[in-house]
């Protein structure tokens, strides 16, 4: 930190001695705790950061609590914002950082607060507040502008932005090439070219890091991300090939994701009994959370096996799991499946209709439900379950099948016999701008 002898003499003038002593250790300690914590940090070891993180702050409170006019009051702000973002305290980082800039915009801190400010937004979903500090920080100082371009590429992409974050990370990479931040700028990179289906750039983020000395645990890191981008990009052989060169200790934290992961690449490559082997491992040693994704997926794989009675068994063990969101997929499943298959062998026109509502809405069995949406709007065209299954037959044609011309002709059955319906209106508002044409705004043209 800084301070002028001057000033140094001028608090000793001003203050009893043992107050002043006082007040310098407090300074001292917190300074020393901060310092500690951020060498700690750099050396990845972070639990062990917070215990001084948690002492600097404790020390630069007694400061601002009992010396609010000394000259330190900025310096204490300052590492209290910084250690409470190191620590995740996001609000109470975001607090002292707004203290600091308001009652003290002159500091030699104001423009990495305004950078730190810019971080802690982007923590807690601010984005677009995030941006707006972080110009500000390179304003104050540009020298700050290559970790800011780095945390204002992620403000992007938590934004909905992935590819104006890649265009940052790509301007980043020229005009620092040799910045001490170019591993988080890579990674952030590669996770903005993921989202944005620029996959092979983003492969080549992180191909760029792999060739570069990384850390155990960023290695890994690495190398889940690389095969995350196969797997998206449709190169199941690719993805499964980089998980598979991941080494971890069975029963880590991180091995249940993994496993996951190697079972969603087999799936891909047609590998139904290894994927089972993978989701199995699982639900025989994870957490709950990836328990229940692990029986949800071997019952998806039962299901398609027609072996429905297994499936049903797997989607009800995930269902007793009461964290995250697959036990509520598995139970609606597992509803659905059961609906379905009292609705099976019905005749009635009316359980025909929600036997194969079913299959589409719930099981994504498309082809099947098709089938009979079609059989239904030709043997009972007078029925209200006739036009519910043209709109059904367009929906499937254009969101399934990406089959304009067959939508088209179901568009304009609508049209013609069911003109004062529901679903011709329905048909009309969602994919009216689709079949426009010189006739006029939702109507087929001549002839088509």
């Amino acid at each position: 930190m800084r301070r002028t002898v001057l000033l140094g003499l001028l608090a000793l003038s001003c203050m009893p001695r043992q107050s002043f002593w006082a007040y310098y250790n407090s300074f001292y300690n917190c300074q020393k705790n901060f310092r500690k914590a951020e060498a700690l940090r750099e050396k990845g070891k972070d639990s062990e950061a917070k215990q001084y993180y948690q002492k600097a702050v404790e020390k630069g409170s007694r400061i601002l609590k009992y010396y609010p006019r000394s000259a330190y009051v900025d310096d204490a702000l300052f590492i209290i914002g910084v250690s409470h973002l190191r620590m995740g305290d996001v609000t109470k980082a975001q607090k002292k950082f707004e203290e600091l800039l308001m009652y003290y915009p002159a500091s030699p801190f104001a423009a990495r607060s305004h950078l730190y400010l810019g971080k802690a937004y982007l923590e807690s979903g601010r984005y677009r507040d995030a941006v707006d500090q972080l110009a500000k920080a390179v304003a104050k100082d540009p020298k700050l502008e290559s970790e800011a371009m780095v945390f204002r590429a992620e403000a992007l992409l938590g934004a909905g932005e992935p590819g104006e974050a890649v265009k940052v990370i790509s301007e980043f990479m020229k005009k620092y090439p040799k910045s001490p931040h170019k591993k988080e700028a890579y990674l952030v990179g590669a996770r903005a070219a993921k989202e944005s289906g620029r996959y092979e750039e983003g492969a080549g983020f992180l191909k760029e890091l792999l060739s570069g000395f990384l850390t155990d645990s960023e290695r890994v890191e690495v190398k889940i991300l690389l095969g995350d981008i196969y797997y998206a990009a449709g190169d199941y052989a690719g993805a499964a090939s980089i998980y598979g060169s991941v080494d971890l200790v069975p029963g880590s934290p991180m091995a249940w994701p993994l496993l996951i992961k190697k079972g969603l690449a087999a799936e891909g490559l047609g590998r139904k009994e290894e994927a089972i082997s993978f989701y199995r491992s699982v639900t025989e040693g994870g957490g709950y959370e990836f328990k229940a994704e692990a029986y949800y997926r071997m019952g998806l794989i039962y299901e398609s096996m027609d072996s429905l009675s297994v499936a049903q068994e797997l989607y009800a063990e995930a269902g007793k799991i009461t964290e995250g969101n697959y036990p509520i997929l598995a139970r609606r499943r597992l509803d659905a499946l059961r609906e379905w298959e009292s609705l099976k062998d019905s005749a009635s026109v009316a359980k025909r209709y929600r036997y194969a509502e079913v299959s589409y809405l719930y099981l994504r069995r498309y082809d099947e439900a098709a089938a009979i949406f079609a059989e239904i709007a030709e043997k009972y065209p007078k029925t209200d379950y006739a036009p519910k299954s043209i709109y059904a037959l367009l929906h499937y044609s254009l969101k399934v099948k990406a089959d304009t011309g067959a939508a088209r002709i179901y568009y304009a059955r609508l049209e013609e016999k069911y003109p004062q319906t529901l679903y011709a209106r329905e048909a009309r508002r969602l994919f009216g701008d689709v079949f426009k044409t010189d006739t006029g705004p939702g109507n087929p043209g001549p002839g088509q």
